[in-house]
């Protein structure tokens, strides 16, 4: 809202300011630290996913943004921030928590 608000922004890239890259491992220990799960991530291998996914749409849907796991991905929000010093990002901590309780409490009965 900030950018679109702000005429001397438009016409520019710009990347939305995140918080610091995190591991799937340590996100999945920050659901698990906020559901008191012992939860474990697991990984397709590439050929089993490219057969599952002649069957599974969300599988086949998903083989054009692979690249964001399967290779280094940091793009700098140093514009922004430079731009619009005073904002804030909410830590994955407090996202997962707000996330988790937005679902309602049925879902750790789920897991």
């Amino acid at each position: 809202v900030e950018l679109a608000m702000d005429d001397t922004t438009h016409g520019q890239v710009w990347h939305l300011p995140v918080g610091q890259s995190i591991t799937w491992e340590e996100i999945t220990e920050l659901f698990n630290a906020e559901l008191g799960t012992d939860l474990k991530t697991q990984y397709i291998h590439k050929n089993i996913r490219k057969l599952l996914s002649l069957f599974i749409s969300t599988l086949r849907e998903m083989e054009e943004m692979l690249y964001q796991f399967e290779n280094p991905y940091d793009m700098s929000d140093a514009k922004f921030r430079s731009k619009f010093p005073g904002f804030t990002t909410t830590a994955y901590q407090e996202g997962i928590k707000r996330m988790i309780k937005s679902f309602g409490a049925g879902l750790k009965e789920k897991i």
